[in-house]
């Protein structure tokens, strides 16, 4: 009986992992095959009898991939372009932040905002850009506290996922997942936004200041010995794999393969090993479930309860925060399935089946946008996308008020999928608008690219990841958090990397092209090592303890790292 139940709880592990890994391969691969195809075509536009405009064409495609590639080790040209404004004629300006100056990932154009709505009156657009930063880090909090971390607590537990397998799949995939599909979709309509040098400055970041704020707010605890060793060696390993590629300046097709190929080795690692850990579970010990029939299910609810109940720690006990709270969980529930039955509503469980689907379009406008026109019956009737997706979803939730009147009498393992999708979701979104509102604010005040690249962007590109792995760890999860910190990047450097690789050199012949040198990036590859090879001899000689020292320490070693990378910005 107990290896039938091994069995299915080994089943449902890899339901959850291993269709989010093929799902990520299908979609990057989808873009390979489209983007080579509308090469090929292309090409045959421009044989012989049939040059001239379409060979033309041709050749700016091919030359917009050579310089798209050189991209993966420099900021972004729109950036570089947009931190240049003040230099234009002021009447140029509102024009160019228009074109220059969107961020690719957020809603709105923030620095547009300040050129154009408010015709460039520092003394309202600053304040008002503010406001959007605290307003957004507000949003994140309560997220990531309410409802990202009791929904992925709770699917670890329904999984029997050890917290370092849960902290290696769901918080990696999780927070990594919305920047690959981002990444992919920016680099198959010819603009990549996702740099070498972005990457290896995020991965210091949350490998040194989001593993020492980790500690300082869980601190002490310890870390299971094999997993922690093996999380830490393998990005090690696949650091040193991408310095070396980095070192020879060359990038092949297969070694862009090979990228998410390790991942997905690790991936296979680390679920033999929980599977492995499991088998040597005595016969008599009670299965750790969090879910389980009877009484136990009760307290559980009732945990969850009180934790869904709790006050964030962030702008407590203020007025402000109430009155941000109130329209903020509204939005939140209407979005995020409810995983706690005593929280369960009939009102907020039928607008999910309105909102849901309509927030997961506009998450992922960039792979195809939500006015994408769609045939309808005739031929003739084209409709926007998203109209036929709410007509549908007006009559699944009328359906479903109409024929659901009770409360389930447990949490279900969809509707926790699906929540922790949701959540996700948001918070990659809020981090988005933050980001830009970062940058926007940055070019405003006058701040230099340099600074503003190493600083205020690698934050925002990582905040989803600091607030998510602080709330797994105010759960009472430390070590799955920690988990995080080193696979998230791990998972944006091999999978979001290598696909970005794999789509460069699938429109290059020969398939690979050459990467400039940047004296930054040895530094931030130098500091990386650093933090690892810290982590894991400190840990290991504390007996895998994590303490507040050595996360005071990772986060001085961030901030360090700051100052000579801005520094040897300023000289180069």
């Amino acid at each position: 009986m107990e290896d039938s139940d091994r069995r299915t709880r080994a089943r449902r592990r890899f339901s959850v992992v291993i269709p989010q890994l093929v799902l990520l391969l299908v979609l990057g691969f989808y873009r390979v095959w489209t983007a080579s195809a509308q090469l090929q075509s292309l090409r045959a536009a421009a044989a012989p009898g049939g040059r001239s405009r379409n060979a033309r064409y041709l050749g700016e495609i091919t030359n917009a991939a050579r310089q798209n590639a050189a991209g993966l080790v420099e900021s972004s040209e729109d950036h570089r372009h947009c931190a240049s404004i003040d230099n234009l004629p002021p009447r140029r300006r509102c024009e160019h932040a228009r074109l220059h100056c969107k961020n690719g990932r957020s809603v709105l154009n923030y620095v547009s905002l300040h050129y154009c709505a408010l015709d460039q009156r520092s003394w309202l657009s600053v304040p008002l850009l503010l406001a959007a930063v605290l307003l957004a880090f507000f949003c994140l909090a309560e997220t990531a506290e309410r409802f990202f971390s009791p929904v992925a607590t709770l699917m670890v537990e329904m999984l029997s996922m050890s917290p370092t397998m849960g902290g290696v799949t769901l918080l990696a995939l999780g927070n990594g997942a919305p920047d690959v599909f981002a990444s992919m979709a920016a680099i198959g309509g010819g603009n990549s936004r996702i740099g070498l040098g972005a990457i290896i400055s995020a991965g210091t970041f949350v490998s040194a200041f989001v593993v020492g704020s980790v500690a300082l707010v869980a601190a002490p605890f310890s870390v299971k010995p094999l997993p922690f060793v093996r999380d830490v060696v393998f990005y090690l390993a696949a650091v040193g794999l991408v310095f070396l590629v980095y070192m020879k300046g060359v990038v092949t097709f297969w070694q862009a393969v090979g990228f998410v190929s390790f991942y997905a080795v690790f991936i296979v690692v680390v679920v033999v090993m929980d599977l492995a850990r499991e088998a040597q579970l005595d016969h008599d010990q009670v299965p750790q479930k969090l879910v389980q029939a009877g009484i136990d299910e009760i307290y559980v609810e009732a945990d969850l309860l009180g934790f869904q109940s709790s006050k964030s720690q962030l702008f407590q006990g203020t007025s402000i925060r109430s009155m941000l709270q109130a329209p903020l969980h509204v939005i939140l529930r209407a979005t995020i399935p409810e995983i706690n039955p005593f929280n369960w509503s009939r009102a907020y469980s039928t607008a999910n089946f309105v909102f849901c689907p309509l927030l997961l379009l506009v998450m992922f406008r960039s792979m195809i946008p939500i006015d994408h026109p769609v045939v309808f019956f005739a031929s003739s009737v084209k409709l926007p996308l998203w109209s036929l997706v709410l007509v549908q979803n007006l009559f699944l939730a009328a359906a479903f008020f109409v024929s659901t009147k009770q409360p389930p009498e447990s949490t279900q393992f969809p509707v926790a999928f699906m929540a922790f999708v949701m959540s996700v979701l948001w918070i990659s979104f809020v981090a988005s608008e933050l980001l830009g509102c970062l940058a926007a604010l940055g070019i405003v005040l006058g701040v230099s690219p340099a600074l503003l690249g190493l600083t205020v962007l690698a934050w925002g590109n990582s905040m989803g990841d600091l607030v998510a792995d602080i709330a797994i760890a105010r759960a009472g999860k430390p070590e799955m958090a920690i988990a995080g910190c080193f696979a998230g990047p791990m998972f944006n450097m091999l999978v979001g990397l290598g696909f970005a690789l794999v789509l460069h050199t699938s429109y290059l012949e020969p398939p690979e092209y050459y990467l400039s040198y940047h004296p930054s990036l040895l530094i931030a590859f130098g500091f990386l090592f650093t933090g690892l090879v810290g982590s894991l001899l400190v840990v290991a000689c504390s007996k895998f303890q994590v303490t507040r020292t050595w996360g005071l320490c990772l986060i001085g070693l961030y901030f360090i790292f700051t100052l000579v990378s801005v520094f040897s910005g300023t000289l180069s």
